[in-house]
């Protein structure tokens, strides 16, 4: 039976990438994702998110037991 011999200078993993260069070329421009929110303001929003929560607990508590 014969062999099959691939070719190593391409990369299966690669071939999409070989067929397509106009998406290689794309893909060195992508710029990596990041976060909307600076680090600095987490604390800051995490503290006015409980305190909204608590605000419309409550207030839905309130509504409730005067029915």
């Amino acid at each position: 039976m014969a062999e099959m011999k691939l070719n190593p200078s391409i990369n299966p993993n690669n071939i999409f990438l070989l067929k397509n260069n106009d998406l290689s070329q794309s893909m060195k421009q992508v710029k990596p994702i990041s976060s909307p929110v600076p680090n600095g303001w987490y604390p800051t929003l995490s503290v006015l998110m409980l305190a909204i929560d608590l605000i419309v607990i409550a207030s839905f508590f309130i509504y409730e037991a005067n029915e």
